[in-house]
């Protein structure tokens, strides 16, 4: 009897110990997985970033030749601020529809990933929910929403623009973590930090200039994008 009641105590023992072996293996399998798809994504994305200036250009060029000069003579007031505001997210969103199936990739694989770290987790799955939604955004009907607010006398915005920029609000209202606010991916990236081995963080960190360069090309093609489309509709600015 004692002999069992001492290997029972050392199995008790060494549980605690096995544990954290398992969810220490487990952490560096899903960072691995995390690194693998991020690394992955980033350069299809910049491979594919005139592919995403193309469509941005054409969902300009669609409202720009649906409705020319249609914002001439409407009042300068928060109405238009918010069509505005509608016109020039939505050139975004449509930038992303050619990335649709490289975010869905990733979403999928994001949305299997677990770590110990509860909140990472939460955190990974909640980006995955959010790519999800961003590549089923739908173009709004802006030039009937011009056409609605002409035959209003400018005096009601129709509806639908509202409510395509709630939608837009409601998919990001969760992108910031904590009290701070901190950007979701940020938030992200301090708590991987722990677990990435030292190639996955230095491969993450050429990502993340990889990302930034692409970004910032991308940007810098819709804010000329913006500005034709502006001059086409008849406002200074989007």
């Amino acid at each position: 009897m004692r002999r069992w009641a001492a290997a029972a105590l050392l199995g008790a023992a060494l549980w605690p110990a096995a544990a954290a072996q398992a969810r220490a293996v487990n952490d560096a399998a899903a960072t691995r997985a995390y690194v693998r798809i991020t690394v992955a994504t980033a350069r299809e994305v910049a491979g594919a970033k005139a592919a995403q200036i193309a469509a941005i250009e054409a969902a300009a060029a669609a409202i720009a030749s649906g409705c020319p000069a249609a914002l001439t003579y409407a009042p300068r007031d928060f109405a238009l601020q918010e069509l505005t505001r509608e016109i020039s997210r939505w050139l975004w969103f449509a930038g992303l529809v050619p990335l649709g199936a490289i975010a869905l990739d990733e979403s999928r694989v994001f949305g299997g990933l677990r770590w110990s770290n509860r909140t990472l987790t939460r955190l990974v799955r909640e980006e995955a929910v959010e790519e999800r939604a961003e590549v089923a955004v739908e173009a709004p009907p802006v030039c009937a929403q011009i056409e609605a607010w002409k035959a209003a006398d400018y005096a009601v915005l129709p509806s639908s623009a509202s409510s395509f920029l709630r939608h837009l609000e409601a998919i990001e209202a969760q992108d910031t973590f904590g009290p701070s606010e901190e950007p979701r991916e940020l938030a992200i990236a301090h708590m991987l930090r722990r677990y990435e081995a030292g190639a996955e963080k230095r491969a993450l960190r050429k990502t993340e200039r990889l990302e930034e360069a692409t970004y910032r090309e991308v940007d810098s093609a819709m804010t000329i994008t913006e500005r034709k489309l502006a001059a086409a509709l008849g406002v200074s600015q989007l």
